[in-house]
């Protein structure tokens, strides 16, 4: 059983190893939250400490809409990358940019780049350009449709930047990708 002195200094520290193990209440707002929650910190002597969220809803408090300390397993910054993720699978052929395509996700581009890299580790524009360029590859392989289409279907902006990110993700130049042994042939 964990101290008062250490669940509190769980809670200044935002400490997420400790969530689900406690949950604090603050006083004043009538408000619980899970250790790691980032909003404010309280007053020390306003805040009550409890072992489930059962238990703080029963003595009246409710909870944080930040932290969601009532809905277990409540990861909101893994489900907003989780959206952009799955908005940018399902557009990452379209051209436009990515603040346009991710702008209805509730978060300042910034913060959503920074929770991005951290649930993925690798940048919105990166996970974009690697897609882009899975696709141009597996059309050079199985299509004969010219570079142009191909740029003009994956995405890509202009032919320099498809030559560039091609070559910087594979290694090779697109007419080199084409002509290795074993794809398949077909018109598109």
């Amino acid at each position: 059983m964990l101290t008062e002195d250490e669940m509190w200094s769980a809670v200044q520290n935002c400490d997420d190893r400790f969530d689900g193990v406690f949950y604090y209440a603050v006083v004043t707002t009538g408000i619980f939250c899970r250790p790691s929650c980032k909003s404010r910190k309280p007053v020390r002597g306003n805040t009550l400490f409890f072992v489930t969220p059962e238990v703080a809803a029963v003595e009246s408090y409710r909870p944080c809409k930040r932290c969601r300390p009532d809905i277990p397993g409540y990861e909101p910054t893994k489900i907003i990358a989780e959206k952009a993720r799955k908005q940018i699978d399902q557009a990452f052929t379209e051209p436009g940019s990515l603040p346009q395509l991710l702008g209805k996700l509730g978060v300042t581009q910034d913060h959503l780049a920074l929770l991005f890299k951290r649930q993925y580790g690798i940048t919105l524009h990166e996970y974009r350009s690697r897609l882009r360029v899975e696709k141009a590859g597996k059309m050079l392989r199985e299509t004969e449709a010219s570079v142009a289409t191909i740029v003009h279907e994956c995405g890509f902006g202009s032919l320099s930047s498809f030559y560039s990110l091609f070559k910087k993700y594979t290694g090779m130049t697109p007419t080199a990708y084409r002509i290795v042994p074993g794809r398949k042939k077909s018109r598109e």
